[in-house]
């Protein structure tokens, strides 16, 4: 006989539905509210405009000349660096992918005005890549505008597919939650942007035997080939990336293909064991130990609900369907732990 009264079991769950969000919500805007006077005065003593990285090394243009560089940047350890930009070096921007650079660019853009494509681009290998494609305004108005633009490696997903009302605000399209200013900030700039995810990760196949590997630099140079034959690229690329995606930025950049001309990784690691690993010697054991149980979760398109409320895992490529994804998802099992 079915009982009269509610599951207590279902009781609790709505009420940390009720619960858990709002809170969740105001969490967020206390963060906001403690921590935008801080880089309020921070900015302000610096006496600069909001910048995209200041770890950014940019090609001069060799005076329109279109002649390859004979390098990209500095690399090795530390003490190999410049202090400051030398010969053939210049100021930390974007400026070199497109002819006329604005003095003062928007940092505005209507998302309703960009054009976005996904798509499967394949590997040497045969490994099936995930690309979504973002057009600024200059595009969508003007067939056959050529334009810069700039190659996004994803670890951490390329793009999340939203519902509700994170679906209503972006007009349906999906979103990057950790370089969504910065795409935005790129695409008012009249700059293309191309974000993949790296094999064994997101809607990718393939798995990964290890960070940083050298098939994920192969991968990136068949992305960038691709990119130059597109009708709407104007043969200048920029590589971008934060953190693990900034590495790998810097690792493709070195790489030497033709159309790069401007590597802007931020956060990046030049030494792995010290700078993360072990600072200073001592095992920073809990950052390892979360990244790997974030990006297991990220492999797995498993990610909480409750941390990422209207968020609905990875964004398919739309034109593969559902039995795609999941075909992806399970070559993921093999990625290295």
């Amino acid at each position: 006989m079915r009982s009269r009264f509610p599951d207590p079991r279902d009781i609790l769950q709505n009420a940390a539905r009720i619960l858990v969000y709002p809170l969740f919500l105001l969490n967020g805007l206390l963060l906001g509210l403690l921590c935008s006077p801080c880089v309020c005065v921070y900015c302000a003593w610096k006496r600069r405009p909001w910048n995209i990285s200041s770890d950014a090394y940019v090609l001069d243009e060799r005076n329109g000349e279109e002649d390859e560089p004979e390098h990209l940047v500095e690399t090795g350890n530390a003490s190999s660096l410049p202090d400051a930009p030398t010969k053939g070096l210049s100021t930390p921007s974007f400026s070199c992918l497109f002819p006329s650079f604005p003095e003062k660019p928007s940092t505005t853009i209507n998302i309703k005005d960009v054009k976005y494509s996904t798509l499967y681009l394949s590997a040497r290998d045969g490994t099936r890549l995930a690309v979504d494609v973002w057009l600024p305004p200059a595009c969508k108005r003007a067939e056959g505008r050529k334009v810069g633009c700039v190659l996004h490696q994803a670890r951490y997903y390329r793009s999340f597919k939203l519902w509700g009302p994170g679906n209503l605000a972006r007009n349906g399209l999906p979103i990057n939650l950790l370089n969504n200013e910065y795409f935005e900030r790129f695409l008012s700039q009249g700059l293309a942007v191309v974000s993949m995810d790296i094999r064994g990760s997101g809607a990718s196949f393939g798995c990964s035997r290890g960070p940083w590997l050298e098939v994920e630099t192969e991968d990136a140079m068949v992305v960038m080939d691709w990119i130059l034959h597109q009708p709407w690229s104007n043969g200048r690329l920029g590589l971008w990336g934060i953190s693990y995606e900034g590495t790998r930025a810097l690792l493709s950049g070195v790489a030497g293909h033709r159309g790069v001309k401007a590597v802007v990784p931020m956060y990046m690691f030049l030494d792995v064991y010290s700078d993360v690993g072990f600072i200073g010697g001592m095992h920073l054991r809990g950052f390892v130990q979360n990244w790997e149980r974030i990006t297991r979760l990220l492999d797995h398109n498993k990610l909480p609900k409750i941390v990422f409320p209207f968020t609905d895992g990875v964004q398919p490529v739309s034109s593969a369907g559902p039995a795609t994804l999941k075909a992806a998802l399970r070559e993921h099992r093999g990625n290295w732990r």
